[in-house]
């Protein structure tokens, strides 16, 4: 697709259907001064990324959604996952999760998730969508971080323990978008 933006602005890039993980586009599209031609950059699904989410790109001062995903080929039973992000940039408003998922914010900047479940998750199941609010910030971009500890995985009919970090996606400020 191509965009039309005014000098010094951003424009929201379009959204991509894929079977992997959406890390963010090659070029910046915050700011624009120039003609520029930007690709998507993505990361593959696999196995040690038993969490994902794409990165985004919002409006400051706005509330956003994000959607968390397992990844990877596995069947999860149960496990912890910590989601930690900035509290000075983004605050953190809801969820709607699987059943047997219960989360709080256990402190600002930071979300546990917990989950047990008769019947096993599996790959590219959404997991819960999350709702934030982008505060207004002068930042480009902010990291948000899973991991996952305690989380048990079935592999021919038994139950293993494992701990990981996962994917550490961003969530991208457009400050100046343009119509």
């Amino acid at each position: 697709e191509t965009f039309s933006v005014e000098e010094g602005k951003g424009v929201f890039p379009p959204i991509l259907e894929t079977n992997g993980v959406f890390r963010g586009w090659s070029a910046g599209v915050n700011a624009v001064k120039a003609d520029v031609e930007v690709h998507p950059i993505f990361y593959d699904i696999k196995e040690e990324n038993l969490f994902y989410f794409d990165s985004v790109y919002v409006k400051e001062d706005t509330e956003f959604a994000l959607d968390l995903f397992v990844g990877g080929k596995v069947n999860l039973s149960s496990g912890t996952i910590t989601l930690s992000y900035d509290p000075d940039v983004l605050e953190y408003k809801s969820a709607d999760g699987l059943e047997g998922l219960e989360i709080s914010e256990s402190k600002a900047g930071e979300l546990t998730m917990q989950f047990s479940t008769d019947t096993p998750i599996k790959e590219k199941m959404l997991l819960s969508q999350l709702s934030f609010y982008a505060k207004k910030k002068d930042a480009y971009a902010t990291q948000i971080n899973l991991s996952a500890s305690n989380t048990m995985i079935i592999s021919n009919g038994k139950e293993i323990s494992t701990n990981c970090a996962t994917i550490n996606n961003k969530i991208y400020f457009l400050q100046e978008v343009g119509e």
